[in-house]
């Protein structure tokens, strides 16, 4: 049988097998996975948002169609001058929302003037619908360290009238009139941007073969 002595070294030596067996196993970390930020930097996350600014330019050589155009925008006028074949450049129209920094989705619908037809008769009586939506827009940091945004998801439509027919005058006094029929263009892409930074996302055609609509954005944080 075994002397007293060994069976007193026996028992603390089960017992701490015992207690290992039960413990909760330690959670290590992989190698590949990236760290997880601290409370107090997703909390500043959370409070950052963004401000959106999409501009509208006409891009034309039709005589007439000078304007005026943000100072922001003159190097993106530039930029079009040498990749596009217009002469002018002016702004049509400018939105400005703001969205929270890793937010869901920001839908926008709009009305304004006719941009297709030429009589001002008609741009008060056949408007153009404006139509946006921006999801999952995010900051994020390069390589180098420069913060730039991700666009995920970017819908941009217009419901612009186009004018397929004309009634000619009744007998009398009765004018003629236009016939108006409205026709969806637009684009959807994702796309990334340095931050403040005004960048072409597209252009869109009209229904005369001088001029084409262009979509910038610029995204930068919002003052708090």
């Amino acid at each position: 049988m075994p002397s007293r002595k060994l069976r007193a070294a026996v028992l603390p030596a089960a017992a701490l097998l015992l207690f290992a067996a039960l413990a909760p196993p330690a959670r290590a970390q992989d190698e590949g996975s990236p760290p997880q930020p601290s409370r107090g930097a997703q909390a500043k996350r959370d409070d950052t948002n963004l401000e959106l600014h999409l501009h509208m330019l006409l891009a034309s050589n039709a005589e007439g169609q000078r304007g005026e155009v943000p100072r922001e925008l003159e190097g993106v006028v530039r930029q079009l001058k040498a990749s596009l074949p217009y002469s002018q450049h002016r702004l049509v129209t400018t939105f400005l929302h703001r969205v929270k920094d890793g937010g869901n989705t920001l839908e926008v619908s709009s009305v304004g003037p006719s941009l297709l037809t030429q009589s001002q008769a008609q741009q008060l009586t056949a408007p153009t619908f404006y139509q946006f939506s921006v999801g999952g827009v995010r900051l994020a940091e390069g390589a180098s360290g420069q913060t730039f945004v991700q666009v995920p998801r970017f819908r941009f439509t217009l419901r612009v009238p186009v004018q397929t027919a004309a009634v000619a005058p009744a007998a009398g006094d009765a004018p003629g009139y236009p016939v108006i029929q409205y026709e969806n263009v637009g684009m959807t892409t994702d796309f990334s941007a340095r931050e403040g930074e005004p960048t072409v996302v597209g252009t869109l055609t009209t229904r005369r073969p001088d001029e084409v609509f262009v979509v910038v954005f610029t995204i930068r944080r919002a003052a708090r």
